[in-house]
Protein backbone atom coordinates (compact mmCIF):
# COMPACT_ATOMS: atom_id res chain seq x y z
CA UNK A 1 0.00 0.00 0.00
CA UNK A 2 1.19 3.04 -0.72
CA UNK A 3 4.45 4.32 -2.74
CA UNK A 4 6.74 5.55 -0.07
CA UNK A 5 8.78 4.00 3.27
CA UNK A 6 6.06 5.55 5.53
CA UNK A 7 2.70 4.51 5.27
CA UNK A 8 -0.22 6.79 7.28
CA UNK A 9 -3.38 5.21 7.66
CA UNK A 10 -6.72 6.63 8.39
CA UNK A 11 -8.75 3.59 10.63
CA UNK A 12 -12.64 4.08 12.08
CA UNK A 13 -14.46 1.62 13.75
CA UNK A 14 -17.93 0.65 12.21
CA UNK A 15 -20.82 -1.65 13.59
CA UNK A 16 -22.55 -3.15 10.94
CA UNK A 17 -26.04 -4.57 11.14
CA UNK A 18 -26.45 -8.75 11.13
CA UNK A 19 -26.77 -9.52 6.64
CA UNK A 20 -24.94 -6.73 6.00
CA UNK A 21 -22.65 -6.47 3.08
CA UNK A 22 -19.13 -4.62 2.57
CA UNK A 23 -17.15 -3.98 -1.04
CA UNK A 24 -13.63 -3.38 -1.08
CA UNK A 25 -12.77 -2.49 -3.96
CA UNK A 26 -10.08 -0.47 -6.36
CA UNK A 27 -10.58 2.44 -8.36
CA UNK A 28 -10.56 0.59 -11.20
CA UNK A 29 -14.31 -0.01 -10.57
CA UNK A 30 -15.04 2.35 -8.26
CA UNK A 31 -14.65 5.03 -10.85
CA UNK A 32 -16.29 3.40 -13.57
CA UNK A 33 -19.26 1.46 -12.88
CA UNK A 34 -21.92 3.64 -11.32
CA UNK A 35 -23.07 3.21 -7.41
CA UNK A 36 -26.84 2.73 -8.69
CA UNK A 37 -25.21 -0.50 -10.81
CA UNK A 38 -23.28 -1.68 -8.39
CA UNK A 39 -25.84 -1.76 -5.61
CA UNK A 40 -28.12 -4.17 -8.22
CA UNK A 41 -25.57 -6.15 -9.02
CA UNK A 42 -24.92 -6.92 -5.24
CA UNK A 43 -28.75 -6.76 -4.98
CA UNK A 44 -29.59 -9.51 -7.68
CA UNK A 45 -26.41 -11.54 -7.14
CA UNK A 46 -26.64 -15.27 -5.57
CA UNK A 47 -23.17 -15.12 -3.97
CA UNK A 48 -20.68 -12.83 -3.12
CA UNK A 49 -18.05 -14.49 -5.53
CA UNK A 50 -21.01 -14.12 -8.48
CA UNK A 51 -21.20 -10.61 -7.45
CA UNK A 52 -17.64 -9.61 -7.71
CA UNK A 53 -17.31 -11.44 -11.19
CA UNK A 54 -20.27 -9.49 -12.39
CA UNK A 55 -18.87 -6.02 -11.04
CA UNK A 56 -15.20 -7.09 -12.76
CA UNK A 57 -17.14 -7.62 -16.16
CA UNK A 58 -19.30 -4.24 -15.70
CA UNK A 59 -16.18 -2.58 -15.35
CA UNK A 60 -14.75 -4.37 -18.18
CA UNK A 61 -17.76 -3.72 -20.18
CA UNK A 62 -17.13 0.24 -19.13
CA UNK A 63 -13.60 0.16 -20.57
CA UNK A 64 -11.74 -0.95 -17.80
CA UNK A 65 -9.07 1.42 -17.87
CA UNK A 66 -7.69 0.53 -14.41
CA UNK A 67 -6.87 -2.65 -12.80
CA UNK A 68 -10.11 -3.93 -11.27
CA UNK A 69 -10.01 -5.56 -7.88
CA UNK A 70 -13.60 -6.54 -5.72
CA UNK A 71 -13.57 -8.21 -2.52
CA UNK A 72 -17.45 -8.35 -1.11
CA UNK A 73 -17.97 -9.39 2.46
CA UNK A 74 -21.20 -11.03 3.88
CA UNK A 75 -21.86 -10.89 7.48
CA UNK A 76 -23.60 -13.69 8.87
CA UNK A 77 -27.46 -12.58 9.30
Amino acid sequence: IGQSEHVELDNATIHLPPASKLLLCSDGLWTVVPTATMLDIIATSSNPQDACEKLVAAANANGGPDNITAVLVQLPG
